[in-house]
């Protein structure tokens, strides 16, 4: 008898059950917002639109952490709020009182709300920075309660029931649901035609690097915000300000200057006022490889889409514009032509921060005409420092195919080479397929010394050839591939200029030359790292430096092409493009 009344018992309470889930499925489908039965580790959202003053009714249902600590009794695991978008600023949020026994609490409430666009979320993630440790060697009491209370969060349990209803409430403005994401609203992320906004960075997932450079061109005052983590007076994420051409650090977020930001203790929002000089400067956004947009551990801040970094300022800033860069040039390839491989090599004697520009063709990740930056590596050959992106590239004007990219990077004093490469159609010279864009002449790669005292003249170039030629060895390609040798001896070291063309198929050279001591020994030779494309055709390049030797007997030694790859393409290629090389006394 027992028995049949408690499977009876149990059978009413589960129709109980579904009747009260039915009943709130029902009363949460006819809401403007209806976020019912949320699960664990969850943020729901959806957004609405009043169209003038309007009182809205609230139904909300949330869980606290779990007892134990002042600021645990009042956190709450699951929780329901309510922002608007224009600022994120909260207008509703859950506050009920902690409940005599168990987690779980709901709230009934009103709330009157001015025109305007709202964003309504629910969060089930909660905030391990408020549970208590647990002890060193717990007891068997201990271990106990851990385990019916799951680690501190029992509020887990009240999975499903978790939710946020909102209607409208008598007479007042119309309420409507509307779709998307803040994240992906324009005038949420840029701000406006009308707005201070100088750059904004939100929505910025695990991982991720944001920065972008702005000029200003008068004394003026910017304000800096972030959102980032912190943990124990540690900072996750980084924010922070970097003037250019003097490395300074003009602000940073520091996590003992952050103020709590809603959602989990660790959401803390870093804030800033700067008196800036004029001058160049970039701002970075670099966050970690967890809690973030998108991908968040505890629960996230009130307005969770602003996870990033803005930057405001008035009409004295402005994001960086490349047609009207007032610095001084280091180096420049302007309106390259087809085929083209251009090189300027030039040297720094002391560090310096530069802006490097390149405008050209990049169509679905495939860099067809593009810009690099290298440097001479101690032992010889080229280290690259930067290159071209193939994504996340500004347009340039004109066709979709025209893409920009600008960085600013920090030099130490060395020799570097400025590239630029093209393919066979599209460019300055022989002309664009469809629009070529405003910066046509920027078709190129251009490099500017970030600091407005640098003077261009301290740069040093490669030297040009002496008008009398000292001529120490010279091989001249033959044919059939024979090799030659030609000895020379310097009486004292001596700095050589050594000029050289080959051909480079199928990553060997295949036509090459190079350099042997008294005692056999190869003291430099072409390869493919230290070549470069010349005279219109990828597998002829060329070799132009200064060569150190010290006093002593050489012999400079050449291979000449034995498959006639040299011969076949030399009516294609430049007629002044000498194969061979040629080693000249420099100083």
């Amino acid at each position: 008898m027992r028995a049949t009344l408690s499977r009876l018992l149990l059978l009413a309470l589960l129709v109980l059950g579904v009747v009260v889930a039915v009943r709130s499925g029902a009363e949460a489908a006819d809401g403007v917002v209806s976020l019912a039965g949320v699960g664990v580790d969850r943020l729901e959202h959806q957004a609405f639109r009043v169209s003038g003053p309007a009182v809205l009714a609230v139904d909300a249902a949330g869980s606290f952490e779990e007892a134990g600590s002042p600021t645990s009794d009042t956190t709450l695991a699951a929780t329901a709020w309510i922002v608007r978008r224009a600022d994120g600023a909260v207008v509703w949020r859950m506050r009920p009182p902690r409940p005599a026994r168990g987690t779980f609490a709901a709230v009934q409430d009103t709330v009157r709300l001015p025109a305007g666009l709202y964003d309504a979320y629910v969060a089930s993630y909660g905030d391990p920075l408020v549970r208590a440790p647990a002890p060193p060697s717990p007891s068997l009491g201990e271990r106990l309660r851990t385990a019916l209370n799951r680690s501190g969060r029992a509020w887990r349990g009240d999975a499903g029931r978790w939710r946020l209803v909102v209607r409208a409430a008598g007479a007042g403005g119309a309420v409507e649901h509307i779709d998307g994401d803040p994240a992906d609203d324009a005038g949420a992320n840029r701000g406006g035609a009308d707005s201070a906004v100088v750059w904004r960075a939100w929505g910025v997932g695990s991982g991720e690097r944001r920065e972008s450079l702005f000029r200003v061109t008068a004394p003026t005052p910017v304000r800096v915000r972030a959102l980032v983590e912190a943990t124990d007076g540690v900072l996750a994420d980084s924010a922070f300000v970097v003037r250019l051409g003097t490395r300074d650090t003009v602000w940073a977020a520091r996590p003992e200057r952050t103020a709590w930001a809603g959602g989990s203790l660790k959401n803390r929002l870093a804030t800033g006022e700067l008196a800036l000089a004029p001058g160049y400067y970039r701002a970075v956004y670099l966050s970690d490889r967890d809690h973030a947009y998108d991908s968040w551990t505890s629960n996230p801040p009130w307005a969770p889409w602003q996870w990033g970094m803005e930057v405001q300022g008035g009409a004295a800033v402005a994001p960086l514009d490349v047609d009207d860069v007032d610095l001084p040039e280091i180096a420049a390839i302007r309106c390259a032509g087809p085929d083209d491989a251009s090189t300027i090599v030039f040297t720094l004697d002391a560090p310096a921060d530069v802006l490097v520009v390149t405008v050209g063709e990049v169509v679905g990740g495939s860099r067809y005409d593009w810009g690099a930056l290298d440097r001479e590596e101690p032992g010889g050959g080229w280290d690259e420092v930067w290159e071209m992106p193939r994504s996340d590239l500004e347009p340039a004007g004109g066709a979709d195919r025209n893409r920009q990219a600008t960085a600013a990077l920090s030099l130490d004093a060395g020799t570097y080479r400025l590239r630029y490469e093209t393919d066979a159609s599209h460019d300055c010279q022989s002309g664009f397929r469809g629009e070529g864009g405003p910066r046509a002449e920027l078709w190129g790669v251009v490099l500017y010394a970030l600091d407005p005292t640098f003077d261009p003249v301290s740069v040093g170039r490669p030297a040009p050839p002496p008008e009398t030629e000292t001529v120490l060895a010279e091989a001249v390609a033959g044919e059939g591939g024979a090799e030659q040798a030609v000895p020379f001896t310097l009486d004292a070291g001596a700095a050589l200029a050594v000029a050289g063309a080959g051909v480079f198929m199928s990553d060997v050279l295949v036509e090459t030359g190079w350099i042997v001591d008294e005692d056999g020994r190869r003291v430099w030779e072409m390869t493919r790292d230290n070549t470069d494309p010349v005279g219109g055709s990828p597998v002829f390049r060329q070799f132009r430096g200064v060569v150190d030797l010290p006093a002593g007997a050489y012999v400079l030694h050449h291979q000449a092409d034995a498959t006639g790859a040299a011969g076949a393409l030399a009516g294609a290629v430049d007629p002044d493009v000498q194969r061979g090389v040629r080693v000249v006394r420099a100083r």
